[in-house]
This record gives C-alpha cells, structure tokens and sequence, in this order.
C-alpha cells in the first residue's frame, strides 16, 4: 500500500527497487498501486478494460473513483507479454473492479489478485461481496475461470494467500 512496505518486502527477497522492471497490476485500487512510486523506473501493465477505473470514466463506487494513473501499458484479454525468459499471460475477469485481470505467469502461476480468495480450509471462494464493484460478475468470473485455477501450479491471491494445486 506504501512505497516504504514495497521496499522492505523486496529487501527481505534480497532485491532493490531497481531490479524491478515491470508491474503487471490486477486491478487499480489503491491498496494495490499505493507503493508503485518505489518503481519509477517499472513498465506499468493493466488490463485495457480498467482503463476506465483511471482515466476517471468509472467511479469505483458511487462518487469515488481511482487515483488517476499515466504512463501504463494496456493489455488484452488473451495478450501474453515476453520479459527475458518469463512469460505473462492476461485474462481479463471483471467483478472486483471493471477491468480486473488474472496473469499466468509461465503457465505455472496464477497471480488473481482479488478475483478470488481462500478460505482457511483451501477452499476458492469469489472475493468479499461488499468490496466488489459487481459481485455477480465477479462470482461469474471465478466459475469462468475455473480450468486456470485447475491447471495453475500456484494459485497467488491479493490479501488471503498463496495455494498450491
């Protein structure tokens, strides 16, 4: 959420701000992009459809609206992106935000953001109702999702941990 938080969990990984090239974000809410001032020198990647939640287009809820973002990349369903060795590949999955997205990473990781969460027994379940802006879509898009959820080695979430298949 901060860019001192992002420095200390790179440090702890034994990495500096520097070493980070690109940042493929889920969605733009600000507990995800709060830190992205660590990075100036990072490639910014969002979906093409959460566009909207930073141009100022779409209100996050009601009145308020995501901090407005420049210098991104956007991304379309289905886009993979080759960094040196890795690649990343982007799945569009609206619900939590309007253009929220999941990345396979090396056909082994699922990186979801807040697409989903897992309940303490392992279980995948939608995010919390309350904090998606369309909690219906969102449901839809984990069942959509299920055969990258199966298929993925490592199942990454925003705020409930990590999963492994």
């Amino acid at each position: 959420m901060n860019p001192a938080a992002a420095k200390r969990g790179l440090k702890k990984l034994g990495l500096s701000p520097e070493d980070v090239s690109c940042i493929f974000l889920t969605h733009t809410d600000y507990d995800h992009l709060g830190g992205m001032t660590a990075f100036p020198k990072a490639k910014v990647y969002i979906s093409k459809d959460e566009e909207q939640m930073v141009n100022g287009k779409t209100a996050r809820r009601g009145f308020m609206h995501n901090r407005r973002m420049k210098d991104y990349i956007t991304l379309q369903d289905g886009e993979t992106v080759t960094i040196g060795s890795i690649t990343v590949k982007t799945a569009v999955k609206p619900g939590h935000t309007a253009g929220s997205c999941v990345y396979l990473i090396d056909s082994r990781y699922l990186a979801t953001g807040d697409l989903l969460r897992l309940t303490r027994n392992g279980d995948i379940k939608p995010f919390i109702w309350l904090m998606n802006k369309n909690h219906v879509q969102d449901k839809k898009s984990v069942s959509e999702s299920k055969e990258l959820i199966d298929n993925a080695e490592y199942i990454l979430t925003g705020h409930s941990g990590f999963h492994k298949n």
